[in-house]
């Protein structure tokens, strides 16, 4: 598998790009843009001086045919099961529209993508469902997983 770009339609948790309810029907996206995978997972927080903190992503990666390709996590990072791997930075964020989900980002590939991730610039994570950290107060050393 050589993935060119590597665009994840993802719901933190990260939903299946295979998914068509988690595709975007209007427009429709031009086969260069399209994903090359998808993603399921939570996102976990830890309650730091008694407010939400974030901690790190968990997920799987998906193909087209929604088999599990992968995993992504802190760095963040996203592997292979061949060890393919990816890290990225964040160069651009949007709200998800609604404000009920994690927002959209945009990350530069870091110089250290090999295997089947060497030839990506950019990651995107796109359409993503819930994965907001919870409200209210928490006791220190709590840690949630929200899907």
């Amino acid at each position: 598998m050589k993935i060119d770009s590597l665009m994840l339609a993802a719901a933190l948790p990260l939903a299946a790009a295979a998914s068509p309810d988690f595709l975007p029907t209007e427009p429709p996206v031009e086969a260069r843009l399209a994903p090359a995978l998808g993603a399921r997972g939570v996102q976990i927080y830890e309650c730091r001086d008694q407010a939400w903190a974030f901690v790190a992503p968990e997920a799987v990666l998906l193909d087209a045919q929604d088999r599990v390709v992968g995993t992504h996590g802190a760095g963040p990072t996203w592997q292979l099961t061949d060890g393919s791997l990816v890290g990225g930075r964040v160069v651009a964020r949007v709200d998800a529209p609604g404000g009920l989900e994690i927002p959209w980002l945009l990350l530069q590939a870091e110089d250290a993508a090999r295997g089947a991730f060497a030839g990506v610039s950019h990651i995107q994570r796109l359409n993503t469902r819930g994965g907001l950290a919870p409200t209210g107060t928490c006791v220190n050393q709590q840690s949630v997983r929200v899907a």
